[in-house]
């Protein structure tokens, strides 16, 4: 591995057409990192060859990994090493060869579990707006921290190029505390914790024979609703929903 010019443009890369040759970076606690995202862009001269980005690697103590990639003729994908994911793992996303190809990964220890995202699209499309891969490890083989890497495989030349890795921090998170009166129920109910910027909806039900009478949020009414969506929370919020009977017609003869 070495840094090449790429059309000029500084980029890291090799021109090896042998299988599974990898790079690490092994400075500082690089080894013990957790909970990080790692992002950047890879390009492949050979449309049949292999490239991708190994993270929570073991290495130098066990060839035992995560990694993004792309194999022969696949879609970039999650695979492992030593250890098992399950999940969706596949991005759909097929590269052509001379072509940048951007990258985020999200990987995290929760709770007795690793959990990874990731998204790929070619460089100058949009950015997918979900995660295209969501998978998660909770064997007794899981990795929970690690080195970051490259790997290269087999024909070509393979460059990568803005490596970023950033700690996860993590969410600012707020409660939003839902109320139902008699006679009838809010979905969620109690204190909900949503994170913040993210959207929360409400679902309110009544009983057989009421209706809505009225939603209240942060005490204000908001007028007779089957649901209520909070958009881009930034605040602790409450919302409440009444009942009433529902009225019953008479037809007098």
């Amino acid at each position: 591995f070495k840094v090449f010019d790429i059309s000029g443009n500084k980029a890291f890369g090799t021109s090896s057409e042998l299988r599974n040759i990898h790079s690490h970076y092994v400075g500082g606690d690089s080894a013990n990192w957790s909970s990080y995202r790692y992002s950047g862009r890879m390009r492949m001269t050979a449309s049949n060859s292999g490239i991708g980005v190994t993270f929570y690697s073991q290495y130098t103590n066990e060839d035992v990994y995560y990694r993004l990639r792309r194999y022969g003729s696949d879609a970039f994908h999650l695979s492992s090493h030593g250890t098992s994911l399950v999940g969706d793992t596949d991005s759909g996303v097929v590269p052509a060869a001379n072509t940048w190809y951007k990258f985020i990964v999200e990987v995290e220890n929760v709770n007795g579990t690793t959990e990874v995202r990731a998204k790929v699209w070619q460089d100058g499309g949009a950015v997918p707006g979900s995660w295209q891969i969501v998978a998660s490890d909770s064997s007794g083989t899981r990795l929970d921290a690690g080195r970051i890497g490259l790997w290269s495989y087999s024909s070509g030349s393979k460059y990568w190029d803005d490596l970023l890795v950033e700690p996860l921090v993590a969410p600012v998170m707020h409660t939003i505390t839902a109320t139902a009166g008699a006679n009838g129920n809010i979905y969620p109910s109690g204190a909900v914790s949503v994170a913040e910027g993210t959207n929360k909806t409400f679902t309110i039900v009544p009983n057989t024979g009421y209706q809505v009478a009225d939603v209240l949020v942060d005490g204000s009414s908001v007028g007779v609703l089957s649901s209520y969506t909070f958009a881009n929370v930034q605040a602790d919020h409450t919302i409440t929903a009444s009942f009433e009977a529902t009225p019953v017609t008479f037809t007098i003869f």
